[in-house]
C-alpha cells in the first residue's frame, strides 16, 4: 500500500484557509473580549453604586469627592502617591470605611484599564473611576466663603440625567473636562489624567501636553469597544455611552 503524502499546493491551500479563518476569527473574538470587559464594568459600576447609596442612607448626602482637611491631621496612609496625587481622603475611603485591606478589591479597579506606565500599577486613582465633582465635591472647594458640601438627591433636579461616576483617567472629574472645549489644564490646576476617555477633544489636549502619553490610548479610543464609558447616574443604573454624548 503506497501512502499519499499532501502536496506542496494543498498545503499552501490549507495554510491560507486557516490563515482566512484567522483574519475573520480574530476581530470577532477581539470584539466578544470587549464586550465582556464592559459588562464586568459595568456590574462594578452597581457594585459601587450601592455602596454610594448605603452611605447616602446613612449620612444624608454622597461621600466628598476628596477631602484634603485630613491631610492637616495626619500623615496617612493615603491613596495613591505624594508625586503623583491629591493628598487626603478620596470618596473610596468613605465608601470602604478606611478599610485598607479592601483596595486590592477589583471593584474598585476597571477591567480595561489603559495606563502605560508601570509607576502607576498599584495606584487606583488612574485609570479607573472618577466622581463628579459638582455632586461628590472636594472638602477645600468654596462658596460664598464656606466650604462647599457633597449633595443630597433633593438638590439633584435630574437625578436619571446626573453622572455620579464614570470611568474616568482619574478619580474626580469635573465638568469642564467632560465639555468639549475644557479649559487648559495650567488654568485648573489639575494633574495631567483629568480626562474623559475617548472624548473628541481628547486629540487637541494630548497636542497641547494637557494628557500625558501614558494616557493617550485610554483617552483617544475610549475605554470600551467604540469610544464608549460606562456610567453611573445619581438614580442607581448604569449605562454604556459614546463621551461626546454626555
Amino acid at each position: 500500500m503506497i501512502n499519499r503524502a499532501f502536496t506542496l499546493v494543498e498545503l499552501l491551500v490549507v495554510i491560507a484557509i486557516i490563515a482566512v479563518l484567522m483574519s475573520i476569527l480574530t476581530p470577532a473574538l477581539s470584539m466578544v473580549k470587549g464586550n465582556g470587559r464592559r459588562v464586568v464594568c459595568a456590574s462594578r459600576q452597581k457594585q459601587l453604586g450601592v455602596a454610594f447609596f448605603m452611605y447616602y442612607e446613612s449620612y444624608g448626602k454622597f461621600p466628598y469627592g476628596l477631602d484634603e482637611n485630613v491631610d492637616l491631621l495626619t500623615d496617612g496612609p493615603f491613596l495613591g502617591s505624594p508625586a503623583w496625587d491629591f493628598r487626603g481622603l478620596w470618596w473610596i475611603d468613605y465608601l470602604m470605611d478606611d478599610d485598607f485591606d479592601q483596595y486590592e478589591d477589583s471593584t474598585c479597579w476597571c477591567p480595561s484599564r489603559k495606563v502605560a506606565d508601570q509607576r502607576l500599577d498599584d495606584d487606583i486613582l488612574h485609570g479607573n473611576y472618577g466622581v463628579n465633582s459638582d455632586v461628590c465635591v472636594r472638602a477645600t472647594a468654596m462658596v460664598d466663603g464656606k466650604i462647599r458640601k457633597s449633595k443630597s438627591l433633593t438638590e439633584i433636579r435630574r437625578p436619571s440625567e446626573t453622572l455620579l461616576l464614570v470611568d474616568s483617567g482619574y478619580a474626580m472629574i469635573s465638568g469642564e473636562i467632560a465639555d468639549l472645549n475644557p479649559p487648559t489644564a495650567t488654568l485648573l490646576g489639575i494633574p495631567f489624567s483629568y480626562y474623559l476617555p475617548g472624548l473628541s477633544s481628547n486629540d487637541d489636549r494630548i497636542d497641547r501636553g494637557e494628557i500625558k502619553s501614558r494616557y493617550s490610548q485610554d483617552a483617544i479610543y475610549g475605554r470600551h469597544l467604540s469610544q464608549k464609558v460606562n456610567v453611573l447616574f445619581c438614580d442607581g443604573h448604569v449605562e454604556s455611552r459614546e463621551s461626546d454624548d454626555l
